[in-house]
């Protein structure tokens, strides 16, 4: 049997036997068949299929690994009772998920009793542990300084300010293949609304299981709060944009890692 390496824990501090620790729990990241493989697809390093999600070796000591686990179990319930991932539906869209359309593909939906501060924090954990990790699937995901210093304290304290890191999700309206995909930094557009301009806002985006979260990294830019609750802490409810699986990013990347997987990589500036 292997000696568990000993080591500094990125978390705590602390050093001690180092555990293997997942970036984003495996909970979310299980086949449909039992033993198959997941595909994967990681920005700059091609496609690949795992059999299990990512996890570093070198990250946490077991004190640390803990407290990621509480964050996690409490976030992988409360999401799965909510019905925003995949793993909550069982096999057709709950009944009880009401969906306002605003297109064949787009809607909206409000989510009511919801652990709004739980889930932030685990976004945010996840990030940590991406940004924070050496393992070569993470080495193109790197949180600014001040911000992963404050997901680590939130870590710690197992609270968190929803409002000076806010969260977006966006949740897959029509079920799709399970696959990993690592989190990305990210830019996106914010149209021009009544007196506020257009901006362009950097992210981190994390997917899992049917669910897509906007990390935002820019705090400051936002002024206020908005009473439709867009983002997790703002409002009694969160309101959760909706587009179909089939439209979506995590679809189009799918078909090209399937492509790719038959004739090789793309070199269409058309085909992204």
């Amino acid at each position: 049997m292997a000696r568990k390496k000993i080591g500094v824990c990125r978390l705590t501090e602390n050093e001690g036997k180092l555990v293997k620790s997942h970036i984003i729990p495996q909970a979310f990241t299980r086949p449909t068949i039992s033993g198959a493989p997941l595909l994967q697809s990681t920005k700059g390093r091609g496609h690949l299929r795992r059999w299990t999600s990512w996890y570093d070796s070198s990250l946490v000591t077991r004190d640390g690994e803990d407290l990621l686990s509480e964050i996690d179990d409490l976030a992988v319930k409360e999401l799965r009772r909510a019905k925003l991932v995949w793993s909550g539906w069982n096999f057709h869209l709950p009944r009880e998920m009401v969906f306002g359309p605003m297109s064949a593909d787009h809607g909206i939906r409000i989510v009511q009793n919801f652990n709004q501060e739980a889930v932030c924090l685990f976004f945010w954990s996840i990030a940590w542990r991406a940004s924070v990790s050496k393992i070569p699937d993470m080495q193109n995901f790197s949180l600014p300084s001040q911000i992963e210093e404050k997901a680590k304290s939130a870590i710690l304290k197992r609270r968190i300010d929803c409002a000076e890191m806010p969260v977006s999700l966006i949740q897959l309206s029509t079920k799709g293949e399970p696959h990993n995909h690592s989190p990305i930094l990210d830019k996106k557009v914010t149209p021009t609304f009544g007196d506020l301009p257009e901006k362009t806002i950097p992210i981190a985006r994390i997917y899992l299981d049917g669910l897509i979260a906007h990390l935002h990294l820019e705090p400051e830019s936002f002024e206020g709060t908005n009473e439709h609750g867009l983002f997790l802490g703002e409002s009694e409810n969160i309101t959760v944009t909706t587009i179909s699986y089939e439209k979506s990013f995590q679809y189009e990347n799918l078909l090209t890692v399937a492509f790719e997987s038959y004739f090789g990589p793309l070199t269409s500036p058309n085909f992204s």
